[in-house]
């Protein structure tokens, strides 16, 4: 089992994350991200109204991630991948996997695409993962990758690989909980820190600061 250990850390900066709370009033939190300042909300998704979320819990560090930055990750995980191969088929772990999966599959000439569906958060609350949708034609998962955005402690990367244990696991993110259950990652972010990927979140406006009291 291997990780990126080359990959160097990218210098942070800090940027406003905004929420709105239970009452509607905008909360402005000082973060830390890769790359770029920008303000952006958590948002619920369509099916369950939509809007901003006010998330239950607050993380001690946010890891926004753009699509553009995402697209940039998922390539050179795909780089990575493409001299272990040729691979028989690629395994999307739903929901989080699936966008890399694609952006991988593209790059790697892959056309089989499987998934397994493992529900493990709800919001930021990290509960007993719960397969409802298993990979069936990856079988014992011999020449099969494995996609998944993110591996935070590893509980869901054990699990399938149960179900999956000849297939290479590959992420694009990775804490240090669950980064010796990857074969293959990209970045590695600290064990509190929350990613903020571009489907969960969408940039707000944020007054210029001569407006601010």
């Amino acid at each position: 089992m291997s990780g990126c250990n080359a990959c160097r850390p990218t210098q942070l900066r800090n940027f406003a994350l905004t929420f709105l709370n239970e009452k509607g009033v905008q909360l402005h939190v000082l973060r830390s991200t890769v790359n770029f300042a920008l303000s952006c909300s958590a948002a619920w998704p369509l099916a369950n109204g939509g809007g901003v979320l006010y998330p239950p819990i607050m993380a001690a560090h946010y890891y926004t991630v753009t699509w553009d930055q995402l697209h940039r990750d998922a390539k050179a995980l795909a780089w990575r991948l493409l001299g272990l191969g040729p691979w028989t088929g690629i395994v999307a772990i739903t929901r989080g996997g699936l966008i890399p999966a694609a952006i991988i599959a593209r790059e790697l000439e892959c056309r089989l695409i499987e998934c397994v569906s493992v529900m493990t958060y709800d919001g930021e609350t990290r509960g007993e993962p719960v397969i409802s949708k298993y990979p069936e034609a990856a079988g014992d998962g011999t020449g099969w990758l494995i996609i998944d955005d993110l591996v935070d402690s590893g509980t869901t990367a054990k699990l399938v690989r149960k179900l999956l244990p000849h297939a290479h696991l590959a992420t694009i993110y990775a804490k240090p909980a669950g980064k010796p259950v990857v074969d293959t990652f990209i970045t590695e972010v600290s064990q509190d820190t929350w990613i903020l990927f571009p489907w969960d979140s969408e940039p707000q406006f944020v007054a210029p600061l001569a407006r601010k009291s």
